[in-house]
């Protein structure tokens, strides 16, 4: 009776511990390096890639951002996010990128005016737009 109880209390704790570190919600998310699409529009240098947008602040370089987004229980609550192991790929773009133009109400029938760029960012010297993770 005894091994019986011991081996039934060993379960019972295996099972509590396995539930305690599911209930923590540690979530991995790993994101590929996109395939880079470069084009040209308006003499810039459009950028495009599967899953990823681009930066839609009007006159803002508009360059590629992957969104992502978790649905939370709404009783959850998050104590921490971090993000971990963060390799960079630089390369050379010729050229300026589109700038990110106004968005078009969907009825509005008057030509479109083209969003010139910011200069204070075109002519920087400063990466655009800097390392976001801190």
């Amino acid at each position: 009776m005894k091994k019986g109880f011991s081996g039934a209390l060993f379960f019972l704790i295996l099972i509590s511990f396995t539930f305690i570190i599911l209930s923590a919600g540690e979530l991995t998310y790993v994101i590929n390096s996109p395939v880079i699409k470069f084009g040209v529009s308006n003499n810039y240098t459009t950028l495009s890639a599967d899953n990823f947008k681009n930066l839609t602040i009007p006159g803002n370089p508009s360059v590629l951002y992957k969104p992502i987004c978790f649905l939370l229980p709404p009783t959850a609550v998050v104590d921490r996010i971090w993000i971990d192991n963060v390799k960079t790929t630089e390369s050379a773009i010729y050229g300026k990128i589109y700038p990110a133009q106004k968005p078009i109400p969907l009825m509005q029938k008057t030509p479109i005016k083209f969003t010139e760029p910011v200069k204070s960012i075109y002519e920087s010297d400063k990466e655009f737009p800097g390392y976001l993770i801190k």
